[in-house]
């Protein structure tokens, strides 16, 4: 398994994330881009001395991106319905970074690829069955409509979520370009920021030109020795600007796909900060927000006692596996789960690094309110 990198940003990708990012400030509109903005003073310092107008820039370049979106309002309906990850799935399975090369024919298999493979991951020990299911649906440049009704149709999911994926299937080319032309608007914008704050992008490039998949500190997302070539053949690295302070990692499922890493620019900034104080509440906001969720607490205790693969954690749930799927997603983005593949199948246990913050935490938290109730008591007693 090589490590394959990139000289600059993977500029499909970084358009994703910059339409994903945007998407979510529309979701909410009110928060005036706080989410991506909450971090300590000596984070926001210590960005400031690296690249100096960065969070000034990337807040314009959102603000902005956001307002292009307002234009497509049926992409907005489409993320609202949150249609199989449409965007990000799709991207991921071009061959091709530049978007520009993109094509109707590779659009509409690509996305006939992200809805199988959403629903079926969880079958990741069938690859056949999964390339047989997409040809099925799609061959020789044609969408096989009884073929996606059918499968659709099988789909525990609600009923109104089955009308907006055949919709979109059924008016694909309107959907194409729509992309293509709010892609197009975004490229330019997203050019500008890059241009302004390449050089310490392209810094960090030659310092990692010689990395290994072992000098990349991304153990607590995945156990990479234990992907073997049947599953994955290379990773494709490269830094995110968009994504700055995190990180994103894709095993492809099936073959012919490619696995990804994009790694936040600064995320070994908020690495470093993070262990000078690692029990702040920034330090684990994410986890706990992953946290809040009874099905996602469910999911986490189970792991606590042992690793699962996703079919086995949905019949112990008695949950669908796209419901678990998506849960899982959100609980390794989050970085509280580690994958391991055997054979075939991916396995989820407890990361123990990230657990290990939000039980410092809350040691913390009762060291002080054992303080509090001491002093208390003490004073209590004067009286």
């Amino acid at each position: 398994m090589n490590l394959i990198q990139y000289n600059k940003p993977i500029y499909a990708l970084e358009l994703v994330l910059l339409l994903t990012k945007s998407l979510k400030i529309k979701d909410d509109p009110l928060s005036n881009l706080s989410e991506d903005f909450v971090h300590s003073k000596e984070k926001d310092f210590r960005i400031e001395k690296i690249a100096p107008g960065y969070l000034s820039d990337y807040k314009i370049l959102l603000d902005k991106s956001s307002r292009i979106i307002e234009k497509y309002p049926k992409i907005l309906d489409i993320h609202k319905q949150h249609t199989f990850g449409v965007f990000t799935e799709i991207m991921y399975q071009l061959e091709d970074f530049n978007f520009k090369n993109l094509n109707l024919n590779n659009f509409t298999k690509a996305s006939i690829t992200a809805l199988v493979s959403n629903f079926l991951k969880a079958d990741i020990d069938e690859i056949e069955y999964l390339n047989k299911t997409i040809k099925d649906i799609y061959s020789k440049d044609t969408i096989h409509f009884s073929k996606l009704f059918s499968f659709v149709n099988k789909q525990d999911i609600k009923e109104s979520y089955k009308f907006k994926i055949l919709e979109f299937f059924n008016d694909i080319k309107f959907f194409y370009n729509n992309i293509m032309d709010l892609f197009n608007e975004l490229a330019p914008i997203y050019d500008n920021f890059y241009n302004k704050h390449s050089r310490f992008v392209e810094a960090l490039y030659k310092k990692s030109s010689k990395y290994k998949l072992s000098d990349l500190p991304i153990d607590q997302w995945i156990d990479l020795a234990s992907f073997d070539k049947k599953l994955v053949d290379d990773i494709y690295f490269s830094y995110s600007l968009i994504n700055y302070d995190g990180a994103s990692i894709k095993i492809a499922p099936i073959e012919k796909q490619k696995s990804f890493i994009l790694y936040g620019v600064f995320l070994d900034l908020f690495k470093q900060i993070e262990k000078e104080d690692s029990i702040s509440v920034d330090s684990i906001e994410d986890q706990m927000n992953a946290l809040g969720d009874s099905k996602r607490l469910k999911i986490f205790s189970l792991l606590l006692d042992k690793e699962y693969y996703l079919k086995e954690l949905a019949d112990s749930l008695d949950l669908t596996s796209s419901t678990v799927s998506h849960h899982m997603d959100i609980l390794s983005s989050a970085g509280l789960l580690k994958l391991r593949s055997k054979g075939k199948r991916i396995y989820y246990s407890i990361n123990p690094e990230q657990t290990k913050l939000i039980s410092d935490f809350f040691k913390k938290v009762t060291n002080k309110l054992g303080e509090k109730d001491y002093d208390n008591k003490r004073t209590t007693a004067k009286k």
